[in-house]
């Protein structure tokens, strides 16, 4: 109650950091898209999904990104079993997990195809 109420009283600090989210995503965006990577969301939410090519991708991609200290969600039913949930953040986080995405994918097109 004591951060939300700080938080009332102090919207520019919020108007920033959403500010800073939306750059984060974007940038996400834009490396996602030129890797050809399909992706969800991030508009209406703090969260986009990522599509790779099947649950064995994505429980490998996981893994790599937890070894990092890179901690996304997975593990959903169907259909979004082949899915990735990427919390949005600003930019510098984000460039991380993009970073790490792109490590993990060289060498495995085939599991960016959705």
């Amino acid at each position: 109650m004591a951060i939300a109420s700080y938080m009332l009283d102090h919207p520019v600090i919020m108007r920033d950091y959403c500010r800073a989210v939306r750059a984060g995503r974007d940038e996400l965006r834009r490396g996602l898209d030129k890797m050809g990577v399909r992706w969800l969301g991030g508009d209406r939410t703090n969260a986009m999904l990522i599509f790779l090519k099947d649950n064995a991708s994505v429980t490998e991609l996981v893994a790599r990104l937890r070894a990092k200290k890179i901690y996304v969600r997975a593990a959903f039913d169907k259909p979004f079993d082949r899915c990735v949930r990427i919390t949005l953040g600003p930019a510098p986080a984000l460039r991380a997990l993009l970073r790490e995405f792109k490590a993990w994918a060289q060498g495995r097109p085939e599991a960016l195809r959705s």
